[in-house]
């Protein structure tokens, strides 16, 4: 299965995964954003999951094994790899599966888990998710409105980075219900926990202060269990602090590259 990607830049190849319900739109939303910022020091490829955007979709949707090995197939050798929300889980385990293939991760808010576990307090309960599960069977279209919403939340400039999500999702075609149901399953099921340890590459940990999606409180646990990894918090941002402040999170990501 060939996945649409969108490139632009020349440079070092830095690959962008993007979160769940969206497509690689996202990353060029907004003024200053955080695309046209990496793509003045590399070749940036921006990829849209399966069903997701201009991706065709797999007829019962995905699980997390398929995503990983269908994305794997598409990689090029010496990549960044950046990923945003689930984008970030998949980016984690691609980070364990392709050692040398992969020089750097960025997760820019993600986790290891998304729902509450023992020792894992820092996290959405699981449900939540399941309610979004519940109303995605009824109301695809709504559900993902609703999810847009919560990913902006108490952070700055809440109304424009919930107009940009919105005018991104419009540019290309909406993700596929079973794609969605698939992309719900993955965040409420997978636990990269045990694996962190094996995670190789210097690793970048970027969280917002204001999220309510993946609080910045699992950014310590995340960066102690990643042996080569730091954490850094943006104040006042949400779940999409790329979107509320790009020039931080841009010089954030650039510096960690070049450190």
């Amino acid at each position: 299965m060939k996945l649409h990607q969108h490139r632009i830049g020349k440079g070092p190849e830095l690959i962008m995964l993007h979160g769940w319900g969206l497509h690689s739109s996202i990353w060029s939303a907004g003024d200053n954003n955080l695309a046209e910022q990496l793509a003045r020091h590399y070749r940036v490829t921006m990829i849209d999951l399966p069903g997701h955007g201009n991706s065709a979709a797999l007829n019962e949707g995905f699980n997390f094994t398929t995503a990983i090995e269908i994305i794997a197939d598409q990689l090029p050798p010496a990549a960044i790899l950046l990923g945003w929300s689930l984008g970030g889980l998949l980016a984690q385990q691609l980070a364990r599966q392709l050692p040398q293939q992969i020089s750097q991760l960025i997760l820019l808010t993600s986790t290891a888990r998304f729902t509450q576990a023992e020792h894992w307090a820092a996290a959405m309960p699981t449900t939540t998710l399941d309610s979004f599960g519940s109303a995605l069977s009824k109301n695809p279209a709504a559900t993902v409105q609703r999810f847009l919403a919560l990913q902006v939340r108490g952070s700055d400039n809440e109304r424009q980075q919930l107009r940009d999500l919105k005018q991104a999702l419009s540019e290309s075609p909406s993700a596929r219900p079973a794609a969605l149901s698939s992309g719900l399953n993955i965040l409420r099921d997978t636990d990269l926990r045990p694996g962190l340890a094996h995670i190789a590459q210097p690793t970048l940990c970027l969280y917002g202060q204001h999220d309510r999606i993946v609080p910045a409180a699992i950014g310590p646990s995340m960066a102690t269990s990643i042996p080569q990894a730091r954490h850094l918090t943006i104040n006042g941002a949400g779940h999409a602090p790329f979107l509320s402040h790009p020039k931080q999170t841009g010089q954030a990501i650039l510096e960690f590259i070049n450190d």
